[in-house]
């Protein structure tokens, strides 16, 4: 709440022309990229000062956007427009509630800001839903709606999706096989999940507001989708919202760190990494048990921020590092691993996208529950899709019958 950026080494030195003073609170995280692609990296945040600062790997200012509007998200950068850079995108926390999107310059990107009318607390995700090569914005307001809006500055058809509640959690992108899903949690108690032509493909029901945003990682079926809620509990879901073995896991505190997930210990299954609204880190193996040596109590204030899950110290391990109300935790996985293509920080990387791609192949066995009369014939199924089957119970012969495009008896 002091306002200010800092910028450390693995060992916590503070870099020569830092900590920059962005003049008020600052909510959000910084985005980090090469906007221009000229090697060297920009720093990209903003602040309640109504500002958004781009600056340089040195400290000095780059450029600085004054939006007139409280900016508490996490920017996003993608390329908008098609000219090759990296422009900022975020939304305004003040009426009337604005989308920004903001060349490396400082200038404006050409249509924006775009005037929703809804206020914007969180970061957006970026992904390209129309095909035309260039990222398109997803974003969550106070109005209890998801927007897509193109680069144009036009809505998607079939938005905006409306909730029960505001959104106050950034939305993602989950894209598999060609196929895209946005994720994102509500004040409704809610974790929904929406098809790319605005409808509705599932609803995870939670006992509180759900004030994370997703993270994401492979399982032996597929991707599974971790949050959590301030019920307690992190959930684990597939990509149609059904719980994975072995979840949802209490943590008897409200849950307000969005989860890493990647794979501690280089055994080729993915751990959960999280905290809570306490002094208590945890890390949970994909079945949902704990990892060992966790929870993690430290100290007397709470944890806030999510987690980064990276080999700082390139020693073949990983160190987990989490801000508290009052320090910066840093915890050495004492296992050799890598985070190279995990969800291992907040958004997924740190252009803070909140896109996830994945591809799914290979076979999958299909267990059904039947009646002990049945006589099931031909199970297990082998898939090329894991996604496209559906099996139906005949009564003739009292045999069980499957069919995508065409009605075959197994």
């Amino acid at each position: 709440y002091e306002g200010l950026l800092h910028m450390v080494d693995e060992m916590g030195n503070e870099q020569q022309g830092f900590p920059v003073d962005l003049g008020n609170d600052i909510w959000g995280s910084p985005a980090v990229a090469d906007l221009e692609g000229d090697g060297d990296m920009e720093i990209v945040i903003g602040s309640k000062d109504k500002h958004l600062l781009i600056i340089n790997s040195d400290g000095s200012i780059q450029a600085d956007y004054n939006a007139h509007q409280y900016i508490m998200a996490t920017p996003a950068l993608g390329d908008i427009d098609g000219d090759g850079e990296l422009e900022a995108v975020f939304g305004g926390y003040s009426s009337p509630g604005k989308l920004f999107a903001v060349n490396p310059d400082g200038s404006a990107v050409s249509g924006f800001p775009i005037e929703l009318g809804e206020k914007i607390q969180r970061g957006v995700a970026l992904a390209d839903f129309n095909g035309d090569a260039l990222v398109d914005i997803v974003v969550g307001t106070d109005d209890e709606m998801i927007h897509v809006i193109y680069g144009d500055g036009t809505e998607a058809p079939g938005f905006p999706f409306e909730a029960d509640n505001d959104f106050r959690t950034a939305p993602s992108v989950i894209e598999i096989n060609g196929e895209k899903v946005i994720v994102a949690g509500s004040r409704d108690d809610n974790f929904y999940g929406i098809n790319s032509d605005g409808s509705l493909r599932f609803v995870v029901e939670t006992g509180a507001d759900v004030s994370t945003s997703a993270g994401f990682g492979p399982t032996l079926s597929g991707v599974g989708i971790f949050f959590g809620s301030d019920d307690g509990y992190v959930y684990g879901v597939d990509w149609n919202g059904n719980a994975l073995s072995g979840w949802p896991q209490y943590v008897e505190d409200d849950v307000i760190c969005s989860p890493a997930v990647v794979d501690l210990d280089g055994d080729g299954e993915v751990e959960i990494v999280t905290a809570v609204d306490g002094p208590k880190l945890y890390a949970f193996h994909l079945d949902g048990s704990l990892y060992h040596h966790f929870p993690i109590h430290y100290g007397d204030f709470p944890f806030k921020g999510s987690p980064a899950v990276v080999d700082m110290d390139s020693d073949g391990d990983l160190e987990i590092m989490i801000g508290t109300a009052r320090s910066i935790v840093n915890v050495d996985v004492k296992e050799s691993s890598n985070s190279e293509g995990y969800w291992n920080i907040y958004r997924g990387n740190l252009k803070r996208t909140g896109y996830y791609e994945a591809t799914v192949t290979g076979d999958m066995t299909v267990e059904v529950s039947h009646m002990s009369d049945w006589n099931l014939v031909g199970l297990p199924v082998g898939l090329a899709d894991t996604e496209l089957m559906s099996v139906y119970p005949d009564a003739i012969e009292g045999t069980l019958f499957s069919f995508t495009d065409s009605y075959v008896q197994q």
